[in-house]
C-alpha cells in the first residue's frame, strides 16, 4: 500500500487512521506539500499511490478533471484516461467532513477506485462509521468501524462509546481516571441527528447542533458569526449559509422596527450594510467570513417552519425555503472585469482572505482598485503582443484571460512583484498550473526606484527563503543605495549555495529580468552570475534578453572577472550553442547596439580563451562562425578583427614563432 496524505500532519484522521494504518499494513504514506489541488494532480503520477483520503471537494476537482479529459479524447479508453489522471494504482479512497454526490462515488467505483463513504468527529480519533469497499449506497455514512458501539437516543441523536473515543471535560477533567468501555454507561453525543436503515447502514439526517462544515472539511459554528450581528443599527437578525459550500454568504433581514434609520440611509443602505459586514469579517478566521450577503424582504416566519415555537432557527427549513435566492448567490465563484482586450477575474477566496466582499473592487483605467483598503494594482497591456504589466513586472500571457488566482498562489509569478504582494494575499502554490502564462518576467520601461520596505513574515508564507529572495529581489529590481549592494551579496549567496531547486529555478529566471536594469554594473552582474552558471535541471537559460534589451551587459570589470573563472567544457558549449541560436534568431542586419553588445562578447571570448588556452581552437572556431555570418557584414568584420587579435596576442604571449596564415587556417 502507498497512502498519499492530503490532510495537515496535525489532523486526527490523518494521525491515528492514516499514519498508524500504514504502519499497521506495513505501507508507505507519503506527506504532500501543501494542499492544493494542483500538488495533487502532480503528484498522482510521481507517487502512483493505492490509497487517497481526502475531503469531497478535492473528489470532486478529481471527477471533474477525468470528464474534462474524457470530453477532449472521446476515441480514447476511458480506463486509460482516468488512470492518466490517478495513477495505474489507485485502487481506494474515502471522502469524508461533508458532502459528495452519489454519481462521484458510482464514477470512481465504476472504474475499479472503491471510494467509500465515512462520518467521524474529532472526539472519535476520527471515524465511527464507513462504508465497506465496494458497497457504497447512496447518500450514506456505513457501519461502525471495528471497536466501535452506536445507538440513537430518542431523539435520533447518534451516540457512540468505544476504547478510543473521548469524554468531554464536564464528564471526566484532567487526571480523571475514564472507566474502561462497557464498564458503566457513558455514551458520547455527537450532536447529529441519524437514522438506521434496514440495511443496518447510518444515514445522517440533520443537525442536532448548528455547526457544519465546508466543502473543504473545515468547521464553522455559524450561531458565532451570527450573534456578532446582534445589537447592530438596522439589522433585526442574519442567517449563515455555508453547509457543504466553498464559501459562506449572509441572509440578513433589516430592522422593519426602526424603519426611520433605514430610511435615512438612503442611497447608502448598501454600503452601509457592506461596511458592517467587513468589520465583522476582520475578527473571523478566514474560512468562516462571509464572502456575500443578500437583503430579505421578510423575516423568517413560523408558520413557515422557519422559527420553532422558541424563536430559534429551523436551519433546514431556512435553506430549502429560500434555495432559488441562495442558489444564485453561488452560481458562480469569481468576480470579473473586463479590460482592453482581455478580462481580468478574481476569484472568491481572494475576497476572503482579504476580509473583503464581491463589490469592494473597481477597476478603472487600466487600474484595479481595492476601496475598502485603499490599495491599487495597475493592470494593462503594453504594445508587444501578449504583454501586460501587472503590478511593478512584465509578463507574457498567451490568453485574453488574467486569473489575479493563479498570480496569488504561484510564486513563479509574484515573487520579486512588490505592488502584487502588497495587493493580494499570496501563497506557496508551486504546482499551480501557469497553462498559458510565461513564467518569464521583465521589469517595465519606466522604472520606479525607491527604498525597499522588506515583506516580513507573511502567515500564509512558511518558507522564510521565498520571502527573503522576494525582498532581494525587489530591492535590487527597485532599491537606491547601500542596500541594493547588500541585497545583491545575499542574493549571490543563495544562488552559489541554494540546493533548493524551486529557489534555484526562480532565482535564475527573475535574475533574467535585471537585462532591462538601467543600472549598467547590476546588468553586467546579473549576466556574469547567469553565464557561469553550471546547468540545471527544469531550467533552460533565454539570455538572448540581454542582447534584446540593447544594453550593455558586458564591461571591463565582468569581462576580466568571466574570463578568468573556469566555465568547464559543459558550461562553455552551452555558450556556443546560445551563440549559435542568437545568428538564426535575432534579426539580422543588427543595429550599432547590438554590434557593440556582440564585441563585447567577442572580446570575452578572446579573453577567456588566453586565460585559457585549452579553448583557443573552441573559441576560435566561435568567431570564425561570426565572421562568416553573412547576414551581417559589419558583425562579421568585427568577428574577424576578434580573431585576428587573438592569433597575434597569443604569439605575443607564447613568444613562439606560430604559421603565418594561422588564421586563415581556422575558416
Amino acid at each position: 500500500e502507498v497512502l498519499l496524505a492530503f490532510l495537515p500532519l496535525y489532523h486526527t484522521f490523518g494521525r491515528y487512521f492514516e499514519l498508524l494504518g500504514m504502519i499497521f499494513w506495513r505501507g508507505t504514506y507519503v506527506f504532500s506539500g501543501n494542499p492544493s489541488v494542483e500538488t495533487l494532480f502532480n503528484l498522482f503520477p510521481r507517487i502512483n499511490p493505492t490509497g487517497l483520503v481526502s475531503v469531497p471537494v478535492r473528489w470532486q476537482q478529481v471527477y471533474e478533471k477525468c470528464l474534462e479529459k474524457i470530453a477532449q479524447s472521446p476515441s480514447r479508453c476511458k480506463e486509460e484516461i482516468i488512470r492518466s489522471v490517478v495513477g495505474s494504482r489507485l485502487k481506494w479512497g474515502i471522502s469524508a467532513a461533508g458532502y459528495l454526490a452519489p454519481r462521484v462515488f458510482h464514477f470512481f467505483e465504476n472504474h475499479g477506485i472503491n471510494l467509500v463513504s465515512g462520518f467521524g468527529l474529532t472526539e472519535a480519533t476520527g471515524g465511527l462509521t464507513m462504508t465497506p469497499p465496494g458497497r457504497y449506497v447512496d447518500d450514506t455514512q456505513g457501519w461502525p468501524l471495528p471497536g466501535v458501539e452506536l445507538k440513537l437516543s430518542s431523539e435520533g441523536e447518534l451516540l457512540a462509546r468505544g476504547h478510543y473515543i473521548a469524554r468531554y471535560l464536564e464528564d471526566k477533567g484532567p487526571g480523571d481516571q475514564i472507566p474502561y468501555p462497557g464498564q458503566d454507561d457513558y455514551w458520547l453525543k455527537t450532536g447529529d441527528i441519524f437514522r438506521v436503515l434496514p440495511n443496518g447502514y447510518f444515514q445522517i439526517v440533520d443537525r442536532k447542533k448548528d455547526i457544519y462544515k465546508n466543502n473543504k472539511g473545515q468547521t464553522i459554528a455559524p450561531r458565532k458569526v451570527e450573534d456578532k450581528f446582534k445589537g447592530v443599527p438596522g439589522i433585526k437578525r442574519v442567517f449563515l449559509v455555508g453547509d457543504g459550500r466553498p464559501y459562506n454568504i449572509l441572509l440578513i433581514v433589516p430592522d422593519e422596527n426602526n424603519s426611520e434609520f433605514i430610511e435615512r440611509l438612503g442611497p447608502e443602505k448598501e454600503q452601509y450594510y457592506r461596511r458592517i459586514v467587513e468589520t465583522v469579517n476582520q475578527d473571523l478566521a478566514p474560512y468562516e467570513r462571509v464572502i456575500n450577503f443578500v437583503l430579505l424582504d421578510r423575516d423568517f416566519s413560523p408558520e413557515k417552519g422557519e422559527l420553532t415555537a422558541k424563536g430559534s432557527y429551523n436551519r433546514k427549513n431556512i435553506v430549502t425555503n429560500w434555495s432559488s435566492l441562495i442558489e444564485s448567490l453561488y452560481q458562480k465563484n469569481y468576480v470579473e472585469f473586463t479590460g482592453q482586450g482581455f478580462k481580468l477575474r478574481i476569484p472568491y477566496w481572494i475576497f476572503r482572505d482579504l476580509s473583503l466582499l464581491e463589490n469592494d473592487f473597481e477597476f478603472k483605467d487600466g487600474v484595479l482598485i481595492n476601496r475598502s483598503q485603499d490599495l491599487s494594482l495597475e493592470v494593462k497591456p503594453l504594445q508587444k503582443g501578449g504583454r501586460y504589466q501587472i503590478g511593478d513586472l512584465v509578463y507574457q500571457i498567451n490568453d485574453n484571460l488574467i486569473d489575479l488566482g493563479l498570480f496569488a498562489r504561484q510564486p513563479y509569478l509574484w515573487c520579486g512583484n512588490q505592488k502584487l504582494v502588497e495587493f493580494l494575499p499570496i501563497k506557496e502554490g508551486w504546482d499551480a498550473s501557469l497553462d498559458k502564462f510565461v513564467e518569464r518576467a521583465r521589469l517595465p520601461v519606466e522604472l520606479r526606484r525607491s527604498k525597499h520596505k522588506p515583506a516580513g513574515h507573511r502567515k500564509n508564507i512558511g518558507d522564510l527563503t521565498l520571502l527573503k529572495l522576494h525582498d532581494w529581489l525587489v530591492t535590487i529590481y527597485f532599491g537606491v543605495g547601500e542596500e541594493v549592494e547588500k541585497a545583491r551579496e545575499q542574493l549571490e549567496k543563495l544562488f552559489l549555495e541554494s540546493e533548493n531547486p524551486r529557489h534555484s529555478v526562480l532565482l535564475r529566471l527573475r535574475l533574467e529580468a535585471l537585462a532591462d536594469h538601467p543600472d549598467e554594473s547590476i546588468r553586467c552582474w546579473a549576466y556574469r552570475l547567469l553565464i557561469l552558471d553550471k546547468p540545471r535541471p527544469n531550467y533552460t537559460p533565454q539570455l538572448e534578453i540581454f542582447i534584446e534589451s540593447g544594453k550593455n551587459f558586458l564591461n571591463e570589470e565582468s569581462i576580466e572577472e568571466i574570463a578568468s573563472s573556469t566555465l568547464g567544457s559543459g558550461r562553455f558549449e552551452a555558450l556556443r550553442r546560445r551563440l549559435a541560436n542568437y545568428r538564426k534568431t535575432l534579426p539580422w542586419p543588427a543595429g550599432a547596439r547590438t554590434v557593440n553588445q556582440f564585441k563585447a562578447i567577442f572580446k570575452l571570448l578572446v579573453d577567456f580563451a588566453l586565460v585559457h588556452p585549452a579553448f583557443i581552437p573552441s573559441v576560435a572556431a566561435e568567431l570564425s562562425s561570426w565572421a562568416l555570418h553573412k547576414s551581417d557584414p559589419e558583425l562579421a568584420a568585427e568577428a574577424e578583427k576578434a580573431l585576428k587579435n587573438l592569433h597575434l596576442v597569443y604569439r605575443l604571449k607564447a613568444k613562439i614563432k606560430l604559421p603565418d596564415n594561422f588564421s586563415e587556417r581556422l575558416f
